[in-house]
């Protein structure tokens, strides 16, 4: 069956599924103002009853609800009408058409494709940061001697420096090896549609590698590098981890 012939039904289906929803709100609307006149013992809404039956109710019922209105079994009567509205709703969810079913499912394709279509330009940006925040890392790791004596105190011997110099070649490397991680399982496909963590990961690897470049440039002590680290490489690696263990462990789709 073509998407053309289905459409049409898929259409009455929806006018059919929304007509019962307003007749059961004008049902229930309807009993609500009648309960209400019961409690005050004084017919005060004749013309709202029936100005909400004329409006919410198809043309054909609303004679028979007014006259329903005259009588003194309304409340039952109304509630027999909800029933048998709420009967024909779970009738109507419960059994669509295969027409249906399959415009539905069209339609979540294409969703599906939005998505994916969504997820493109994250998935480029995602790349590019990940590649500059790695440069930069590389970059610092070869340049540090700056950031070194920035880092020690001015009465600071041989013994000092070299000691600081391994604390910062080691920062670095730790902070450019869980990079290396993040990329591994990016590159793998784990989380390369993931638009969340693609935007997580652009906002932290961009930021990451401006921080880095104002580091090296303007030689920065090693007590802002370690906020870098806790911030652009360990907590996108975490919530990487994240999305390693749905998708793996759990079996979760993205």
């Amino acid at each position: 069956m073509s998407s053309r012939a289905v459409e049409p039904e898929l259409k009455n289906w929806k006018s059919t599924h929304c007509c019962l929803k307003l007749r059961l709100f004008s049902v229930k609307f309807c009993e609500w103002l009648v309960s209400l006149e019961v409690k005050l013992k004084f017919r005060l809404f004749d013309h709202s009853i029936e100005a909400v039956i004329f409006v919410w109710s198809p043309r054909r019922h609303v004679d028979d609800v007014l006259t329903l209105r005259r009588n003194t079994l309304l409340p039952s009567s109304l509630r027999i009408i909800s029933k048998q509205i709420q009967r024909r709703l779970r009738g109507l969810l419960s059994s669509p058409s295969n027409s249906t079913t399959r415009v539905q499912r069209r339609s979540v394709s294409r969703r599906r494709n939005f998505k994916m279509q969504v997820s493109d330009p994250l998935l480029a940006g995602r790349f590019l940061c990940l590649l500059a925040h790695a440069c930069i890392l590389i970059v610092s790791v070869s340049f540090r001697q700056g950031n070194v004596l920035a880092s020690l105190p001015l009465e600071a011997d041989r013994v000092d420096y070299e000691a600081k110099d391994v604390e910062v070649k080691a920062a670095e490397m730790l902070s450019l090896s869980l990079l290396t991680l993040e990329s591994s399982t990016f590159f793998g496909g784990l989380s390369m549609f993931n638009p969340s963590q693609a935007l997580l990961s652009m906002l932290a690897h961009g930021s990451g590698a401006i921080a880095m470049s104002f580091f090296l440039m303007d030689q920065w002590d090693m007590f802002f590098f370690y906020w870098h680290l806790a911030f652009c490489s360990v907590l996108p690696l975490l919530t990487e981890v994240g999305v390693f263990v749905n998708v793996v462990i759990l079996g979760k789709r993205l």
